[in-house]
């Protein structure tokens, strides 16, 4: 999944395709545990979808808060 393709999708439909993610993840996982030959690649790739998804998922969030600077800096300012 490309990040382009990622981002023409709307919310409901990123955080229905990081649940499919998640739980394809996860079957992978039991798959490679009970010793049935998984597909190695799968999990790498995978792995790098949910974190496109949750990447696309911040970004928008912080764009809608107007929240542009990232959360270490602000734990910085307040220990001072």
């Amino acid at each position: 999944m490309k990040a382009d393709e990622i981002r023409e999708k709307n919310d409901t439909e990123l955080l229905a395709d990081l649940d499919e993610l998640q739980k394809s993840l996860f079957k992978m996982k039991m798959q490679r545990r009970s010793t049935q030959n998984a597909r190695h690649h799968q999990f790498g790739q995978t792995r790098r979808d949910i974190a496109r998804l949750k990447t696309i998922l911040l970004e928008r969030s912080r764009a809608t808060t107007g929240d542009t600077d990232n959360d270490s800096a602000d734990e910085t300012e307040s220990a001072e």
